[in-house]
């Protein structure tokens, strides 16, 4: 079965020479074959991950779930997966921050912990949040929250007061599909360096764009440029957590680096 493209750049699949073809008008894959749709259906795929056994399921599976934005975007990482597969979290806590100094890291919303890099990578395959910035303190006072007047300001090793410069703009948007976000990461790409994307969960990828040292406006501009694409207006609050680069200690917890340049790093 040859792959042909057709005029909007996607993949068509043309009907079998040997004649013995079905059409299944509800998924909208036509010419696909009675011996690849039996194969098809046997090879159920997980639904956190559209790879399969053969590349021709491949190119379905992308088909049926709008994936080939998401595909594009692992094709293109410079280091391909079963090499980020191999990394862990600790190496790229020391690529992302390669100084010992504060950074604030935490196992759930309610509990970050703020200290040097160095005594937080034994633990850091747990804590699954981290501050893409260096901390200035361990500890700082929160503002005024005017939402909640039962919140009042308190030292926190997490806020504001004791973020340092912002080291990274990361990308997330939430509540689209895998492929809407990939695409919006691919555009904002486009403009800025992309470092990495980790997937947070099932459905939510996190594009990191480096800022080492850009004055605070050029940063601005880029957080504008990403809330344009679909971010959160939080993507301007200097101590916001995503999530922690290839944490997790199982599967269902796992948040795995998917694009990965080195050469953003060591540039």
């Amino acid at each position: 079965m040859n792959k042909v493209k057709n005029k909007t750049g996607s993949l068509d699949f043309g009907t079998n020479t040997s004649g013995n073809t079905t059409v299944d008008q509800s998924s909208g894959l036509v010419g696909l074959t009675d011996q690849l749709a039996l194969q098809l259906a046997q090879d159920k795929p997980c639904r956190n991950t559209f790879t399969t056994t053969t590349p021709a399921l491949q190119d379905i599976q992308k088909t049926i779930f709008g994936l080939n934005e998401y595909s594009r975007l692992l094709d293109a990482s410079p280091m391909p997966s079963p090499e980020l597969d191999r990394l862990g979290t600790e190496y790229y806590i020391n690529m992302l921050f390669p100084e010992n100094r504060l950074l604030s890291l935490g196992s759930s919303l309610r509990r970050f912990r703020t200290a040097n890099r160095d005594d937080l990578l034994g633990s850091c395959r747990i804590l699954r949040y981290i501050v893409p910035a260096y901390m200035t303190a361990t500890s700082g006072m929160t503002s005024m929250n005017h939402t909640r007047i039962d919140q009042v300001p308190h030292l926190s090793p997490r806020c504001n007061a004791n973020t340092g410069h912002l080291r990274y703009v990361v990308f997330r948007k939430r509540n689209v599909g895998l492929n809407d976000q990939a695409q919006a990461i691919i555009r904002l790409s486009r403009r800025y360096r992309l470092g990495m994307v980790v997937r947070a969960n099932h459905s939510l990828i996190e594009a990191w764009f480096p800022t080492f040292d850009w004055p605070q406006d050029r940063i601005r501009e880029l957080q504008t440029a990403a809330i344009r694409l679909g971010a959160s207006r939080w993507t301007k609050i200097a101590c916001k957590h995503y999530a922690t680069p290839g944490s997790g200690t199982h599967y269902r917890h796992r948040q795995p680096v998917i694009y990965f340049d080195p050469s953003v790093f060591h540039g």
